[in-house]
């Protein structure tokens, strides 16, 4: 079978081509590269094609969806305040690139389209955990961009029967991930501590976040492919939640440093104050289970 890994060449993108060329599937990669690393893939498999190209160019999208039978769509500008500064763009290429990949992959046929969609669809919670019934309020134009691509899925899926589920990723954190990344807290604060600096904390550090690590994400998209009951909008994150204050002094503490107290910084825009996914959805419709705990997560990260 062959698949499309938009953004394949990213953090997420590369842990999830290695998993489908490991399972023997032929992989189509489309990247631009401007977050995504060449190096990230291992391109002298043969069943792994790299296009460097742009989801909102139409002719290269018709190119790399020929004979495609599922798409996985992870390409999109990920960074929030980014988002704040130049929301036309980030609609631009998150809106209008997906709507291209996902009117070519109905053309074409595919069997299903898996887009990676975002907890920040949700904005400040009303309830926790969130589950999926939680009402969609986003405070950034990050966040209405991610919601906005779901709609159209939901539009493509009940209009034209072409079958789309949306993947609400929470905090995904593992090997690769950018530290300089908006999401890239947990990169961002082992780098400072590898280079003997403390870690930096924006706003009180009581804010909480539900931590997944990225093979336990690849996972949920992998059965998400061969569930055939998947449609639809589905939480992925560990079904925990824990504070950043607690978290910078687990990795303090993983580095010796104990009894010591992190910096703090002004409070980011868009910041929500408490994140935790209920994941049962997940649970039932993809047999979807976490199989690392934040702390082993954090030693397989640190190795």
């Amino acid at each position: 079978m062959s698949v499309l890994v938009t953004g394949g060449a990213g953090f997420i993108g590369s842990h999830l081509v290695e998993k489908l060329l490991k399972e023997d599937y032929t992989v189509i990669v489309l990247d631009n590269l401007s977050f995504g690393k060449a190096e990230n893939l291992n391109l002298k498999n043969r069943r792994l094609s790299l296009f460097k190209g742009d989801v909102c160019d139409k002719e290269i999208v018709k190119k790399v969806l020929k004979d495609v039978e599922i798409v996985f769509h992870l390409a999109a500008l990920v960074d929030v305040p980014f988002s704040v500064r130049n929301p036309v763009l980030v609609n631009q290429v998150n809106v209008c690139g997906s709507l291209n990949i996902l009117k070519e992959s109905m053309k074409n046929d595919a069997k299903k389209f898996i887009y990676a969609s975002s907890c920040a669809v949700y904005g400040e919670p009303q309830y926790l955990p969130i589950n999926e019934e939680h009402p969609t309020i986003p405070l950034t134009p990050y966040a209405v961009s991610k919601l906005a691509v779901e709609k159209y899925c939901q539009v493509f899926c009940k209009l034209y029967g072409f079958k789309t589920v949306s993947l609400r990723l929470f905090n995904v954190y593992g090997p690769r991930q950018e530290s300089k990344s908006y999401s890239g807290v947990i990169s961002r604060m082992i780098n400072l501590l590898r280079s003997g600096e403390l870690p930096i904390i924006f706003g009180d550090g009581s804010q909480t976040r539900d931590f997944v690590y990225v093979s336990d994400v690849v996972d949920a998209f992998y059965k998400a492919m061969n569930s055939k009951q998947c449609v639809g909008e589905i939480n992925i994150g560990s079904g925990k939640e824990i504070s950043i204050i607690e978290l910078a002094k687990i990795l303090m503490e993983k580095f010796g440093l104990k009894n010591v107290e992190p910096k703090y910084a002004e409070p980011r825009a868009g910041d929500i104050k408490r994140s935790w996914a209920n994941i049962e959805k997940a649970k039932h419709l993809l047999g979807y289970k976490p199989r690392f705990s934040l702390d082993e997560g954090l030693d397989a990260l640190l190795k």
